[in-house]
């Protein structure tokens, strides 16, 4: 009896949960959290271009819904022209079964918005996005170094 409920457990932990089918169509309520590197190249007092490379996960807030419990990989790059910052960011998601998402990221005038470029598996021909909110950032270990989270909503359609 022991053996069976120690069996039992080895294998919930062992076996990765089964996502549910993707609806063609759906809203996303997601927290990603990330760190990576940054890179800075000062041009002069007014003109400042930041370059960083992060990698994060993904949880969704509403449960068995998308995204949830994804990686991801994002490449940017922020303009800083008299304080005002510009930033353009490309990322690719993947999830449990290895399918992929990649989208864009801009961010102007202190508004976040996500794009679906493109996807792979489940998500091919996927279209949407929505907009995304700093959620909390945390403290610097070394210099060059980065990490937050932001809360991402959208609606995404797949054909």
């Amino acid at each position: 009896m022991r053996h069976a409920a120690l069996l039992t457990i080895l294998l919930a932990i062992a076996v990765p949960a089964t996502a549910a089918p993707l609806a063609k169509k759906g809203d996303y309520d997601t927290t990603t959290c990330w760190s990576g590197e940054t890179f800075v190249m000062p041009h002069s007092q007014s003109t400042i271009v930041v370059h960083y490379r992060v990698t994060g996960t993904s949880r969704s807030n509403v449960a068995n819904k998308a995204w949830d419990q994804n990686t991801f990989m994002c490449a940017g790059v922020t303009l800083v022209e008299k304080n005002v910052p510009t930033t353009t960011a490309y990322c690719e998601y993947v999830d449990g079964d290895g399918d992929k998402t990649f989208g864009r990221t801009t961010v102007e005038a202190n508004v976040s918005r996500w794009t679906f470029l493109s996807g792979t598996g489940k998500y091919a021909g996927i279209t949407g996005g929505g907009t995304q909110e700093q959620d909390g950032r945390f403290p610097i270990m070394r210099p060059g170094q980065m990490s937050g989270c932001t809360r991402n909503k959208g609606s995404w359609t797949l054909p």
